[in-house]
């Protein structure tokens, strides 16, 4: 017998891409309970925009994303319809039949992003991050904030607003520098670093915050999950009031390839899925 850690796999349906993918985005429909629109799929130098309805079909321009470019990350913003797709040359915000674009300044590229529902950061090559907020009363998207972390990054995590909550208060950044370093997204203390952690000699490929449900309408846990390059995975628990990243967190080797973390929600539970040789789930 050979006892294999992990998740198997049952494929359900299988469609042949024009390459390999780098990144895959779900965009909700916000006229249905949690429906999908889009699928968006990112290549090294395009960007394929799959429509969702009762078939899955290829659209170009008249989806409003940017397609000759890789895409960084993407979502659905508020209740209006909009949506945003950050690349490496900027910030695109659809809406509609009409396109906002924030560009980035000078030569500097959009090295990582992050985006949930109504806040979006992005790092630029050189360690410089850019956060975003969406205006509930005109819709626009507005720079609210930058800060200078000192070393390239190499993963971001904005979160996602807890239950009764209209924003998240904590984003990670996982820096090249063997570090993760968590920052506020509070109004009065705009990513001021909260804490951080070294990760010794391996180097960040993914990070997570992940909250768990409160009982009782209390303050929700907050978990950190860090995917590193040499195929293992750490997680911490974070205080949710002061940010502090706990000095004892877990580690696990999953496979010999750099491990992908994301959020999920599986049977109506906050989840986390890691990505490595083999599939994983870890509960919030």
């Amino acid at each position: 017998r050979v006892l294999r850690h992990g998740l198997s796999v049952t494929e359900l349906a299988v469609s042949e891409l024009p390459g390999t993918p780098g990144a895959i985005f779900n965009v909700r429909d916000p006229s249905g309970a949690g429906s999908t629109r889009y699928i968006v799929v990112s290549f090294a130098d395009a960007t394929l925009v799959l429509s969702v309805g009762e078939t899955v079909e290829e659209i170009g321009r008249e989806s409003g994303f940017l397609t000759t470019e890789p895409t960084l990350a993407c979502s659905s913003l508020g209740s209006s319809g909009g949506i945003v797709q950050v690349y490496p040359g900027g910030v695109r915000h659809i809406t509609g039949d009409s396109v906002s674009q924030w560009h980035v300044p000078g030569l500097k590229k959009v090295q990582s992003a992050s985006a949930n529902e109504s806040q979006i950061l992005i790092a630029l090559v050189g360690g410089e991050l850019i956060y975003f907020e969406l205006d509930p009363v005109s819709g626009n998207l507005n720079e609210a904030a930058t800060r200078d972390v000192g070393s390239d990054v190499s993963a971001l995590d904005v979160g996602c607003a807890g239950q009764g909550r209209a924003r998240s208060l904590f984003a990670a950044v996982g820096c090249r520098d063997s570090t993760v370093r968590l920052l506020s997204l509070a109004p009065n203390s705009l990513l001021e670093q909260k804490s951080s952690t070294a990760l010794g000699a391996a180097r960040p490929h993914s990070v997570a915050l992940s909250n768990s449900d409160a009982d009782g309408g209390g303050i929700a846990d907050i978990a950190l999950t860090v995917g590193l390059d040499d195929g293992s995975a750490l997680r911490a628990g974070v205080d949710p009031v002061t940010g502090a990243i706990s000095t004892s967190p877990s580690r696990r080797f999953l496979g010999a390839r750099p491990v992908a973390v994301s959020r999920i929600t599986l049977r109506g539970q906050s989840s986390t899925l890691l990505l490595s040789s083999r599939p994983w789930i870890g509960r919030s």
